[in-house]
């Protein structure tokens, strides 16, 4: 039994001390701020807007999002990893060409959505959405770079600076939300400009209180880029395709089940999204601190950091399901109102789909330490498969629990593939390191 205690104890690694959850605690509270701003807004549009102005405002939501992520592939994915391994002016001058992409990268935001504002002004999108993308136009650079300064500062392992600037965005959009409800005046499109306003103030916020470090040499931007671009073309890839599905499947519920049940998705999966203060606030510390333990000591260390943060997803997004389990469609109705009731078995799948999005994440956080994104890809493939098949097929059959269902199965079949896939990929580096005519 002591022998049993004592190996158990040694395969956790001391899971409370480990230092990247230690500092996962900074971000896990910046992530609060951030998950609390998404959560509020879309709480008071659901209560005073209804399923319809919620859906409104979701839509072009899924579109920001996308884009915001598939700019974090492009950018930041490389540099959490990249940036672990130099030092000094190097360091620096690495960090100038990155917030040089960013500029350009962000900047293309803006034509995006003044290309969907043409599409629904000639009806080839949902036309009660042009108000929302000519918004966005402005508002989606200020949202991107804010979300970029997040990134940039935890991959140089700086929670604290991040936590000011979105603390500060998150009162300035609740004060800004609550003066247009107040006033009568709340709206998909006026929420929408509110996200770029609060966005702008805290970005402002971080430059003004602590100056990012970063020094721009024009020979190294392009030199920095086709670097990174042997990196991120495989992540950008698995954006792209398999982490589309979460900003598909809304678009699929618009369509084959109209905009209101569009609404009713978006009020479900942000109930769901409080598990995210807890999962993106680990998996931020968990990106860097992967990737140096992999430079540092090999697949063992890095097997050991994973098992942590996976220890700890398994505590954490474990409660949250039960939690919703046994009491989401009260928490629905507290939140939203008597309209959003009877959503029980939709809310239960997302909160099971989201515990398995912690699991692939652990995994993905391997085989970007490895240098393996383009692993990552299988994987992602696995999840928009199963995902959008099953959707299209079961929505008929269960409405938007036929959906919620489809994510959940997507999830899961994605994040065992991405498992599988980390462990081949750790066995195969210890293999290499077993000495000729030995076995592991």
């Amino acid at each position: 039994m002591a022998g049993w205690l004592y190996n158990w104890r040694r395969l956790t690694g001391g899971l409370l001390g480990a230092k990247h959850l230690q500092h996962s605690l900074p971000a896990m509270i910046d992530q609060a701020a951030v998950s609390l701003a998404s959560f509020a807004t879309v709480a008071i549009l659901g209560r005073y807007g209804g399923e319809s102005v919620l859906g409104r405002y979701y839509l072009p939501l899924t579109i920001l999002l996308w884009l915001t992520n598939i700019q974090g592939e492009l950018v930041t994915s490389a540099y959490a990893v990249y940036r672990q391994r130099m030092h000094g002016a190097e360091a620096e001058q690495y960090s100038g060409s990155v917030v040089v992409i960013e500029m350009i990268v962000a900047s293309a935001a803006t034509g995006i959505f003044l290309l969907l504002a043409i599409a629904a002004a000639h009806q080839w999108l949902f036309s009660e959405l042009l108000p929302c993308f000519l918004v966005l136009c402005v508002a989606a650079p200020f949202w991107q770079f804010r979300a970029f300064c997040r990134y940039f500062s935890f991959a140089n392992l700086d929670f604290v600076s991040p936590l000011v600037m979105d603390l500060v965005t998150t009162v300035a959009q609740m004060v800004l939300l609550a003066s247009l409800a107040a006033a009568g005046m709340l709206s998909a499109a006026h929420a929408h400009a509110v996200l770029g306003v609060a966005s702008a103030l805290g970005v402002m916020t971080l430059l003004v209180t602590n100056r990012p470090k970063f020094s721009v040499r024009w020979v190294r931007v392009w030199q920095d880029w086709k670097r990174n671009w042997s990196f991120t073309r495989w992540a950008l890839a698995s954006q792209l395709i398999g982490c589309a599905s979460p900003y598909i499947v809304p678009w699929l519920a618009a369509t084959r089940l109209g905009n209101d049940a569009a609404g009713l998705y978006a009020a479900g999966v942000n109930l769901c999204g409080i598990a995210s203060l807890f999962i993106l606030g680990i998996a931020h510390a968990l990106t860097p601190h992967a990737a140096r333990a992999y430079a540092s000591g090999g697949p063992s260390r890095l097997v050991r950091v994973l098992w942590q943060s996976a220890l700890a997803f398994a505590a954490g997004v474990g409660t949250f399901v039960l939690t919703v389990a046994f009491g989401g469609d009260y928490l629905m109705q507290l939140l939203y109102g008597a309209r959003f009731s009877g959503m029980h078995l939709v809310i239960t799948f997302l909160a099971l789909a989201t515990f398995s999005n912690s699991m692939a994440i652990v995994a993905g956080n391997g085989l970007w330490a490895m240098d393996r994104p383009r692993t990552n890809l299988w994987a992602d493939l696995v999840t928009l498969a199963v995902t959008l098949l099953l959707a299209w097929s079961w929505c008929h059959l269960w409405g938007l629990a036929g959906i919620a269902g489809a994510v959940l199965a997507g999830n899961t079949a994605g994040a065992a593939t991405r498992m599988w896939l980390l462990w081949q990929a750790v066995r195969e580096e210890w293999r290499k390191a077993v000495p000729v005519g030995e076995s592991l």
